[in-house]
């Protein structure tokens, strides 16, 4: 366990370690904390590696890269101390989804580039980006996570041109290409999904991909210009806009996989027992913003920078101590900003590396809830004990015979100022009841219960669709209740009317958290029924008296009822009814019919006037439409010739040249 931190629950584990939520004792703050494989931390090379990118790391304040408070060092363990994230992993969406629009794809890596070119600029490369440590929030804002904890020997996810290394910033470029057309295709860059990419980015994708140096994008700026250029060109200048749009959509839709969706402590131990209650989230993200809280910005024990024992660089920056056994030392740095106070702390042991571990923000607002590193309260000792130490755990050493450092701490320099809420400890605060009580399709009625009146997040989504499965979702809309403990809500939304004669699905969808989980409501929607078009024509395009095809138009997608009655005349009778067939034509302007029906025998040396009379309830421009095909029965025994056969309007032909027509004389082919 990290000193100063509460361990809340574990998250799950993955290839660098295990990931705990974790709160900061002082405060109450969510925080997540990831404990490094002895894989990891027992490779001395690892280590001397991402202890010198933990420097920068601690600094780094990125809207795209997550942040790191604390970096904790001990002989047997190590852990990284950083910013909760409530959202979800592109992985966890992408096999929700599979594929995303072209729109949200290209704003997802935009985000991934962004962030890459902040951290290329520290020298510091990802090694291993892949949508499992790419991050989504309920907002669509996107984060990457676990930056250099590429086990050692470990192979990136996606296959690396030849020439490439995994800590080249070229292959970082290379990973979020791949990542790209993950998203646009379902799968990897293989051939299948290489032609499945739209022709607007498909020359910046192979780019990417390619392993000429001399076509790969020279940096993250530059691959970012040349994606935004090809999508501006394809869908317009708010393409962003609308990418965001939509992958806050495909986030929110999985709500319940965020991290504080699930359940939270009642209560932690030290506030039980400094009598200091959890803030509230609202309180907390107030606190970030502003700078507030119980302290001056010149709180906490005094400074000095000339300590004796301190070993500085020209920069004034604390330097790492040299390895060997010792007793515990502190060293912290000057604060390039006022009012900061941040501190690097070494004790003798082994550097264990530690690895970035995410939680995201849960409610869905474009305000990103950063967990608040710590800092001790005034007046007391900034000694706090090192990680505390898994049991059974061999020491490592440095490979010199020489044991690591004990510990060492890396908290970041500008983290957010603690916000400290006094009082009695406060009950657990959860969302006991949830429910959409009715919905008709454009209005919802939403009852709530909480156990306390602390606040509550709520995300309401409306989609509409042509059936249950087929939906497709408005932008979510965020909003917290506070100060009671039950609430009712109206949530409306401005759907367009449905076409005439058509029906819709419509689902409302709300998701509550800490803890509510989701209640969701369909209903279906009829349009107005469409009145009666006018008929401009009913023609009988083909007919050879058993099938044929009619063209029907009409001036609106209204009902048009068609009536078909197939005659038959035999000889010089009158033409009788065989039968009626009776068909509703909507929801388009034109339409193409297809008429079947048995003819019928015909006895030999007979013929039959087989026919269709085409008529709408609203009659055609030309009125009703007749066709006539003539039919003959077969040759009698007795008959020298076959009976001939032909149209109902071809005019009879002499007996040799209708012989001739059906048997060409002998000798001929």
């Amino acid at each position: 366990m990290v000193s100063g931190y509460e361990e809340v629950r574990e998250l799950g584990s993955g290839g660098a370690g295990r990931v705990v939520l974790g709160t900061y004792t002082a405060t109450g703050a969510y925080v997540a904390i990831r404990y490094l494989r002895p894989l990891l931390w027992a490779d001395p090379a690892f280590l001397a590696r991402f202890r010198e990118e933990a420097r920068h790391l601690v600094e780094l304040d990125d809207p795209h890269v997550v942040r790191m408070h604390e970096y904790v060092e001990t002989r047997t363990s190590a852990a990284l101390v950083t910013e909760l994230v409530d959202g979800v992993s592109l992985r966890a969406i992408l096999d929700e989804h599979r594929t995303m629009s072209p729109e949200a794809a290209l704003s997802l890596v935009n985000g991934c580039l962004a962030g890459l070119a902040t951290t290329h600029d520290l020298g510091i490369a990802h090694r291993s980006l892949k949508p499992e440590n790419v991050l989504v929030q309920a907002d669509g804002t996107v984060k990457i996570a676990d930056f250099g904890l590429t086990p050692p020997g470990g192979a990136p996810a996606y296959p690396l041109p030849d020439g490439l290394a995994a800590g080249e910033a070229a292959a970082d470029l290379h990973a979020v290409t791949c990542t790209l057309v993950e998203c646009l295709t379902g799968g990897p860059p293989q051939d299948e999904n290489l032609r499945k990419v739209p022709g607007s980015v498909r020359e910046a994708v192979t780019a990417g991909l390619s392993a000429d140096p001399e076509q790969r994008p020279a940096s993250a700026g530059g691959h970012a210009t040349a994606l935004d250029t090809a999508a501006r060109a394809a869908y317009g200048p708010e393409w962003d806009k609308r990418g965001r749009r939509h992958l806050a959509e495909l986030a929110t839709t999985l709500a319940l996989r965020f991290p504080l969706a699930g359940p939270l402590p009642r209560t932690a131990g030290s506030h039980a027992a400094t009598g200091r209650r959890r803030p509230s989230r609202t309180a907390l993200l107030f606190g970030r913003l502003t700078g507030a809280g119980p302290h001056s910005r010149d709180d906490g024990p005094p400074h000095d920078s000339h300590a004796p024992g301190d070993r500085r660089r020209d920069d004034g920056s604390p330097a790492l101590p040299r390895g060997g056994a010792g007793g515990r030392r502190r060293m912290r740095r000057v604060p390039q900003v006022p009012g900061a106070r941040p501190r690097l702390v070494i004790a003798a042991a082994m550097a264990a590396a530690a690895v970035t571990v995410i939680l995201l923000a849960a409610d869905g607002t474009p305000d990103t809830f950063l967990a608040t590193p710590p800092r001790e309260p005034r007046g007391q000792s900034p000694e706090r004990p090192p990680v505390e130490e898994p049991r059974g755990m061999a020491t490592p050493t440095t490979g010199q015979g020489e044991r690591s450092p004990q510990a060492v701490r890396t908290p970041a320099r500008n983290g957010p100022r603690p916000v400290v809420a006094s009082g009695t400890p406060a009950a657990a605060h959860t969302v006991r009841e949830l429910r959409i009580g009715t919905f008709d399709g454009g209005r919802g009625t939403l009852s709530l219960s909480a156990s306390t009146r602390g606040s509550v997040t709520v995300a309401a989504m409306f989609a509409e669709g042509p059936a249950p499965d087929r939906l497709t979702t408005a932008p979510p809309r965020t909003f917290t209740l506070a100060g009671a403990s039950s609430y009712t809500r109206v949530l409306a939304h401005a759907f367009a009317p449905p076409a005439c004669d058509t029906t819709v699905y419509r689902r409302l969808t709300v998701t509550a958290v800490p803890g509510g989980g989701t209640a969701s409501r369909t209903t279906v929607v009829r349009g107005q029924a469409c009145p009666p078009p006018a008929v401009r024509e009913a023609q009988v395009v083909a007919w050879d008296g058993s099938a044929g095809s009619l063209r029907v138009t009409a001036n609106g997608p209204g009902p048009v009822r068609l009536t078909v009655a197939y005659t038959r005349r035999d000889g010089e009778d009158a033409a009788r009814t065989l039968h009626t067939d009776r068909r509703i034509l909507r929801g388009r302007t034109e339409y193409t019919v297809e008429i079947k029906n048995p003819p019928g025998d015909v006895p030999c040396g007979e013929r039959a006037h087989l026919g269709v009379l085409v008529s709408t309830d609203r009659a055609a421009t030309g009125g009703p439409e007749v066709r006539e095909a003539l039919l003959t029965g077969p040759r009698c025994a007795d008959e020298p010739t076959p009976t001939d056969q032909r149209p109902v309007d071809e005019p009879p032909g002499d007996d040799e040249s209708s012989a001739k027509a059906v048997a060409p004389p002998a000798g001929r082919r």
